[in-house]
């Protein structure tokens, strides 16, 4: 099987080829992704592999109770480096009952009516607070904030939170 890095080093070649970066002088099409995968090593603990285009692997662990951030590459994927960009794979063994957050950057990019955005900071702090309840309260505490903070600014990006708990 391939490790979540592979996978987006695949991405990227074939993102690159169907945007024809090798004819073109502008690389700046292409995506950021995060890719995890997780699978049980013992009773309680818990194995996985991560590996991020620009994005990060976000996760609050039991016992320290703090948003943790596992940082991806700094490289999207299709950004037209040749030879192609080998992502880095990176191992984490968690705790059964710890938290996961995948992410877009829309809900951190997203203004309010001053056109100021919600901020990563920001977001980083919300995960961290609701990280201990259930999965149903998480949904609503965050779609909460997000509705307060934007209020009647336009949406400007796609929003994805996956939150997973081991």
């Amino acid at each position: 099987t391939l490790t979540p890095a592979q996978i987006i080093g695949k991405l990227n070649i074939s993102i690159e080829k169907v945007l024809k970066q090798d004819e073109r002088l502008s690389f700046n099409e292409g995506m950021d992704i995060a890719v995890c995968k997780i699978f049980h090593v013992v009773e309680n603990q818990v194995s996985l592999e991560f590996a991020g285009a620009k994005r990060p692997l976000y996760y609050v662990t039991q016992s320290e109770k703090t948003l943790q951030i596992l940082k991806g590459d700094r490289k999207s994927v299709g950004s037209g480096t040749y030879p192609p960009y080998q992502f880095t794979n990176h191992q984490l063994t968690l705790t059964k009952g710890d938290m996961l957050y995948l992410c877009s950057d829309g809900f951190a990019d997203q203004n309010n009516p001053e056109r100021k955005k919600f901020g990563e900071r920001t977001l980083h702090q919300l995960l961290s607070d609701c990280s201990e309840k259930p999965a149903t309260l998480q949904k609503t505490i965050l779609v909460e904030a997000l509705e307060a903070y934007q209020a009647d600014a336009e949406q400007r990006d796609d929003i994805t939170l996956l939150g997973i708990r081991l």
